[in-house]
């Protein structure tokens, strides 16, 4: 089997014009990201204040940011620590270790060879958390070890782990290196349904070790990047490394190229929208669901997503914000998302105030 060659898709028109912004992350992983800085710290303070995150949404178990403002957290954390790992480790990976160890995969022949390079330099700078490359066969993977003692901080230290050496991967390949099933040594945490678009839609929990498995393939294409492709991705980081490259060709990925290019108060019904897909509604509602989701989940993800970004990074109304997502009742958007997110919109901004002027748009109809 040969890898696909890398797509070349344009971006999709998006109602954001950040395009990064549209996409949410569980606050989980800031809790996570921000538990070696004191509650009522200056540090924390200044990370979250920077980062435009209330620290009220941390305590929701259902609470989302954006993806910039994760990596706000992320860059934050770091500076304050002077630790590439967030302090989950009893070494400090000081901070440009991350470049340095980039920096010596771009000499690398194939994947494979890079791969390797990146967990050996890995080792070196971490202690408690290594990682390893092993192939049998057809199939690759990459087993982690941590030998954390508190199970919080082992779980994140792997999926941190994890995120990161699958987002190089994917960069060195060119596309999304497709992760055809994922271990994980401990129990399904509240946010399992995350670990379903970052890692794999096949996951299993409670395994005896924490492993990505692939298809060995990988691992003999040749890699083709160089200086000027290390610096971009190196100044987009780490939104290049937990925002990696998807599937172009889903079904639900067409799905959302679609909806993205239109307004949602537009936005089609299923038969409508499964004709300019050259397919019938049962069909795409079949292929939708084979992917692990629904129609109106993928409509319900967008809004929520959108939502998120323009209530953390503009000055819109609330009222505003819920005519732009197709909400004729504003009511209705509240209780929306409420639902997303087990938070008022007014918790998304800091202050938990709708402080802004509104913006009337007309001919807003009532999503479906």
């Amino acid at each position: 089997m040969n890898p696909p060659a890398p797509p070349r898709s344009p971006d999709q028109p998006a109602l954001m014009s950040l395009r990064h912004d549209a996409v949410t992350i569980s606050a989980v992983f800031v809790r996570a990201a921000m538990s070696k800085l004191p509650a009522g710290s200056a540090g924390r303070a200044l990370v979250l204040m920077q980062a435009g995150v209330p620290e009220e949404l941390l305590s929701l178990p259902q609470a989302r940011v954006s993806a910039v403002q994760f990596a706000a957290v992320w860059l934050g954390v770091v500076k304050v620590l002077d630790d590439e790992f967030f302090g989950l480790d009893s070494r400090n990976m000081r901070r440009g270790s991350f470049a340095l160890l980039c920096h010596a995969l771009i000499s690398a022949r194939t994947l494979g060879q890079a791969m390797n390079r990146f967990l050996r330099g890995f080792a070196l700078f971490l202690a408690d958390v290594q990682g390893e490359l092993l192939s049998e066969g057809d199939t690759a993977r990459i087993v982690i070890h941590a030998r954390r003692a508190d199970s919080e901080e082992k779980r994140f230290a792997q999926e941190i782990f994890a995120t990161v050496v699958h987002g190089v991967m994917c960069w060195l390949a060119g596309q999304r290196v497709p992760i055809t099933h994922a271990d994980f040594n401990y129990a399904r945490p509240d946010h399992g349904d995350e670990y379903l678009s970052t890692f794999s839609r096949s996951v299993a929990f409670e395994s005896p070790q924490t492993a990505m498995h692939f298809d060995a393939a990988w691992l003999s294409r040749r890699i083709g990047q160089d200086e000027a492709g290390l610096k971009q991705f190196l100044a987009s980081s780490p939104l290049s490394i937990f925002v990696k490259y998807r599937n172009p060709n889903s079904w639900q990925a067409r799905v959302r190229a679609q909806l993205r290019s239109t307004e949602p108060a537009q936005w089609p019904s299923l038969a409508t929208l499964a004709r300019a897909l050259n397919t019938t509604s049962t069909t795409l509602a079949r292929r939708l669901d084979e992917e692990g989701t629904r129609y109106q989940r993928i409509k319900d993800e967008l809004r929520r997503d959108q939502a998120i970004a323009l209530l953390s990074r503009t000055q819109r109304s609330i009222d505003n914000i819920a005519v732009t997502l197709g909400y004729e009742d504003p009511s209705a958007f509240y209780r929306g998302f409420r639902r997303w997110t087990g938070s008022a919109p007014s918790g998304y901004r800091l202050g938990g105030r709708d402080k802004a002027q509104p913006h009337p748009i007309k001919g807003a109809s009532v999503p479906r």
